[in-house]
């Protein structure tokens, strides 16, 4: 979350929840309500299932730096 420019605190003040109720979404131990995921695609452009942790190949190119120019793929 952090190498996106997050932070829970950021964030639950952004979506007016409080801190603890943000990082227990984000760490796994509280669910994601459709509401919340619908602000986090609207307002940020983290698709569900980014949040959710069900795409690791979108994980994957969200997180990694972008290729060099001229690189091969």
């Amino acid at each position: 979350m952090a190498q996106q420019g997050l932070s829970c605190r950021g964030l639950a003040a952004e979506m007016g929840q409080s801190k603890s109720s943000v990082a227990g979404k984000v760490n796994g131990s509280l669910h994601w309500q459709q509401a919340d995921l619908v602000w986090l695609y609207r307002m940020k452009g983290l698709p569900s299932d980014f949040v959710l942790g069900n795409d690791a190949a979108l994980v994957n190119r969200l997180l990694s730096p972008p290729a060099k120019e001229g690189s091969a793929h």
